[in-house]
């Protein structure tokens, strides 16, 4: 009977500390603590619950359809929004149609100095939908190829759509062009029409490969580093135009042809053959 209290008293003594534990344990340990990740969890590139995306949900963070002759057609996504006209150029998708948006800016992207040749008017595009974490109105470049975004930074064109230094290298670039028509209805490939600031201004966004001219005839130089055939009396020779074929930009290259280099009359007026 002793020896059986002994080994009573014994078991108790031992586990009694395990019991203590295991209830410390649980009051330390929080309720939402498990191997399920809670509504608050995130991983890398994915959330487990909705995200405010830029302060946008809902209508920002898809794209909502709208009526544009229905009143109110956006209420429901909250203040600010409204029937947005959309095109395949005024978002990162090629849709197009009528979505509730948020006011897009009316003001300009970039205050463009009076050389179209050199800058070109930056555009707003919705930047968002498809679980970005940019949702607004942003600006960019139409063309980016010919005048991507100035990165700077505090550079005076930063923020601007500035023409690449792969355009026209080693030659004279003008844009926007219109190619001259001689008396018979002919192109002149390698003349623009004088335009008036107003006509300047109507082409000023349009598609460079079509309303640009890259010169590489008559182009300034101080010795050879600054054309791509030979600097004599400060004025490139012995270079013609060509496209790049890995930048797809229009560029001057060193003349090999052993006749006459002829541009062909065809839009984009680069192309050309030996004669």
């Amino acid at each position: 009977m002793k020896k059986g209290v002994e080994i009573t008293l014994w078991i108790f003594a031992v586990t009694l500390p395990v019991v203590i534990l295991l209830v410390g344990l649980k009051l330390v340990i929080p309720k939402s603590s498990s191997l399920e990740p809670s509504s608050d969890d995130t991983t890398v590139g994915q959330s487990t619950k909705p995200q405010t995306l830029g302060g946008v949900t809902g209508c920002g963070a898809e794209a909502i359809p709208c009526n544009p002759s229905e009143q109110g057609a956006c209420d429901a996504c909250g203040e600010g929004f409204v029937c947005t006209d959309v095109g395949t150029n005024d978002t990162n998708y090629n849709i197009e149609g009528t979505y509730c948006l948020p006011v897009k800016p009316d003001t300009a992207c970039y205050n463009v100095p009076v050389d179209h040749s050199e800058h070109m008017q930056g555009r707003f595009r919705w930047v968002g939908w498809a679980g970005v974490n940019v949702q607004n109105w942003q600006c960019d470049c139409p063309y980016p190829q010919y005048y991507p975004m100035d990165t700077t930074p505090s550079s005076v064109d930063e923020g601007a759509c500035k023409r690449s230094s792969a355009l026209c290298r080693n030659g004279v670039w003008k844009y926007p062009c219109v190619r001259k028509v001689d008396p018979l209805g002919n192109v002149v490939v390698d003349e623009c029409e004088d335009l008036s600031k107003e006509e300047e201004a109507a082409l000023a966004g349009s598609d460079p490969l079509v309303n640009g001219m890259c010169s590489c005839d008559n182009v300034p130089c101080v010795d050879d580093g600054d054309c791509a055939g030979d600097c004599v009396g400060g004025v490139c020779e012995n270079q013609r135009l060509s496209m790049n074929p890995t930048s797809g930009l229009p560029e001057c290259v060193r003349d090999t042809c052993v006749g006459k280099w002829e541009i062909l009359p065809v839009s984009p007026y680069i192309y050309g053959h030996c004669v």
